[in-house]
């Protein structure tokens, strides 16, 4: 997929970063080569790792899934109630809650066309 990175190189990468707070100046210097190799090995410029994600976060910004759950909220669980309840908190949405919004929304839209 151009512009990102494979899972393999990303889980790499992740490993390589945390290294940065090492307390070792050399181990700190040689993470960030490493990382900095591995990206532009990909073709890829830190840009393209750092912004994509952000970018597809806002895109599919879930705002409308959010607020059909917030008004149908009599054909959820109470854990389902309180999860729709704090996701206004969030700006952005992690992936596993955007599934489990994902889920909910289903059973709403099933319930609705019973």
């Amino acid at each position: 997929m151009a512009g990102r990175l494979d899972n393999a190189s990303l889980n790499r990468l992740i490993k390589l970063c945390g290294m940065f707070g090492s307390a070792h100046e050399g181990e700190r210097s040689n993470a960030a080569a490493m990382a900095d190799q591995l990206i532009r090995s990909k073709g890829l410029r830190w840009g393209d790792v750092l912004l994509n994600d952000a970018d597809s976060a806002k895109a599919a910004e879930p705002d409308d899934d959010i607020t059909l759950a917030e008004n149908n909220l009599q054909f959820l669980t109470l854990w389902e109630r309180d999860f729709v309840n704090s996701l206004r908190a969030y700006t952005i949405l992690s992936n596993k809650q955007q599934v489990v919004l994902k889920r909910i929304v289903a059973k709403i839209k099933r319930y609705q066309h019973a």
